[in-house]
């Protein structure tokens, strides 16, 4: 199954700023809450520092989403790339697996009709 990689972007980056979103007003309410948190995510930005405004807050959401779904992308696009290497291997394997199972049962087979149960025969 391969993943829909503009969805995954998309959705990396509404999760990451909907995280981002939700501590900032958790810390608009209490300044101690988040705080830390908040000034880890917008450090990679030196021209937005959030602090208790709605519009820095909205910023740094913003910003939040961009990064989020530009990190989703190549995830998405690895995993697709190794289900797609790893597909063809999994079906030769699985081949291989039910051809040896197939010779097997014919030897069993072929082992039972030669073999004579005495103590199976009704006397």
């Amino acid at each position: 199954m391969k993943l829909s990689i503009n969805a995954v972007a998309l959705t990396t980056g509404i999760l990451w700023a909907g995280y981002i979103f939700l501590v900032g007003v958790i810390n608009l309410a209490d300044s101690h809450d988040g705080s830390g948190f908040l000034a880890l995510t917008s450090s990679p930005y030196p021209e937005l520092h959030f602090g208790h405004r709605w519009e820095n807050l909205l910023g740094v959401t913003i910003y939040g989403f961009v990064d989020g779904a530009i990190g989703g992308l190549p995830f998405a696009w690895l995993y697709d790339h190794l289900v797609g290497g790893l597909t063809p291997l999994t079906s030769r394997v699985k081949r291989r697996i039910a051809d040896a199972t197939r010779r097997y049962t014919l030897l069993l087979r072929a082992w039972l009709k030669s073999m004579s149960f005495p103590f199976l025969t009704a006397s």
